[in-house]
């Protein structure tokens, strides 16, 4: 297991893990503002969605902002149809990718 999550063209490479928790598997899709991989919960040996923004110019401080007042709110929701968040934080290493 890789205990070091390698940036590549501003993308984490699969294989690796983040944050110490997660192994990130592939790559579901992306966006403007992100990528969002499947991967393992190492802790929890649970299959997990991770969504990684891009680090960078683009990333304006109320891109942040609004990335984490999403965060909070739909970490409070609890309903079969929507996705749970379970946790939400910043790579400290590096640039500090939220």
């Amino acid at each position: 297991m890789k205990h070091i999550m390698t940036a590549m063209s501003g993308q984490f490479v699969p294989g690796g893990v983040l944050d110490g928790k997660y192994i990130l598997r592939s790559t579901i899709g992306g966006g403007r503002f992100g990528t969002v991989y499947r991967a393992l919960h190492i802790a929890l040996q649970k299959p997990v969605a991770v969504k990684v923004l891009h680090a960078g110019d683009d990333l304006a401080a109320r891109d942040f902002e609004q990335f984490r007042v999403e965060a909070e709110a739909l970490g409070r929701l609890s309903h079969p149809n929507i996705v749970g968040v379970t946790d939400f934080g910043v790579d400290p290493r590096g640039t500090g990718t939220p």
